[in-house]
């Protein structure tokens, strides 16, 4: 597997009655490399905590595995 692939996989789960259009969403994300995740109960937390992520994403570890600082699970 190419690893700039995998440094940039999440995984969304949406509790059931979300609303993305509606900004009422809930749920959780994965980061599929390093199993760093995090909630959020609405959409602009979500993709707040998307964007936090991408920004901990160490590109230079030799395996582009982990996210740096402190993880929330």
């Amino acid at each position: 597997m190419n690893p700039l692939l995998r440094t940039g996989a999440f995984v969304i789960h949406f509790r059931r009655g979300s609303s993305f259009t509606a900004g009422e969403v809930q749920g959780r994300i994965e980061h599929v490399a390093s199993g760093w995740s995090a909630t959020f109960e609405s959409r602009d937390e979500m993709l707040r905590r998307l964007g936090e992520a991408f920004d901990r994403i160490d590109t230079t570890s030799s395996d582009n595995r982990t996210i740096t600082s402190s993880q929330e699970n």
